[in-house]
């Protein structure tokens, strides 16, 4: 027994008169949309991730800030015990 589909038509897959122009031209606009969102969509992500960096040396500075001003709050702290 064959268990092949034998296609009757003997070609496999093309085009028809049968399929509207306007079918063909929806599909070009929606792959072309697609496209374009795809491209606003990796601007968007490169400039968060420019964002992120600024951010995140930022987030070091801070860091660096908070550690010099409690320096100095610990300092203003025994000059006030000193001046007693």
């Amino acid at each position: 027994m064959n268990d092949e589909i034998v296609d009757p038509a003997g070609a496999g897959w093309r085009f028809d008169k049968r399929v509207p122009i306007a079918l063909i031209v929806t599909l070009m606009f929606q792959f072309c949309g697609g496209v374009w969102f795809a491209s606003s969509m990796n601007t968007r992500v490169e400039v968060l991730e420019r964002a992120g960096l600024l951010t995140a040396s930022a987030g070091d500075r801070l860091v660096r800030v908070e550690t010099t001003v409690q320096s100095i709050d610990r300092r203003l702290e025994r000059m006030e015990e000193d001046g007693r």
